[in-house]
């Protein structure tokens, strides 16, 4: 479906107006209120819904359905971004994941800005790693597809993957 461009008006602080354009940029500031405000709207028996279907759903090989962009929770660790490829996903029993950590101000190594719900993390794409699918525990949400899609572009340079 084609969106449809509405110019409504918001008012924002001038120190929360200042913290979004810093932190998420003039070009993707309509993006992101949005990706905020699509998880409220998605209430009720729908995100229950939502939920316990890709939690239900086994695989052929009886582990938890995962899609890339997902985010998910291991044990007590910090949550992590399924970052692998969507047929690889289903048919093996490892993920490629990159953890989420709290914003720092100063951080080392590359970091993208996302948010899950409500809530600010950084990707940390150069901490890639392999997991085994049976260590997903508890499934968080869905990166936008703004955040996906800079956390790929990390990822490209990260590993110098550049198309010619």
């Amino acid at each position: 479906m084609p969106s449809i461009r509405r110019n409504p008006q918001i008012t924002l602080s001038e120190g929360t107006y200042e913290q979004l354009l810093r932190h998420i940029g003039a070009r993707h500031r309509s993006a992101y209120i949005e990706s905020l405000i699509i998880d409220h709207l998605m209430i009720g028996d729908t995100k229950r819904t939502f939920m316990a279907l890709a939690m239900s759903e086994k695989t052929a090989t009886g582990l938890p359905f995962c899609s890339r962009g997902q985010v998910w929770s291991i044990a007590d660790k910090s949550p992590l971004v399924v970052v692998s490829a969507e047929m690889a996903d289903q048919a093996l029993d490892r993920v490629q994941v990159v953890p989420l950590v709290e914003p720092a101000m100063r951080a080392e190594g590359a970091r993208v800005s996302v948010t899950v719900g409500l809530r600010r993390y950084d990707a940390a794409p150069d901490q890639l790693s392999t997991i085994p699918r049976s260590s997903l525990r508890e499934l968080h949400g869905v990166l936008s597809t703004v955040d996906m899609g800079a956390l790929e572009a990390a990822l490209r340079t990260e590993f110098d993957l550049w198309a010619n």
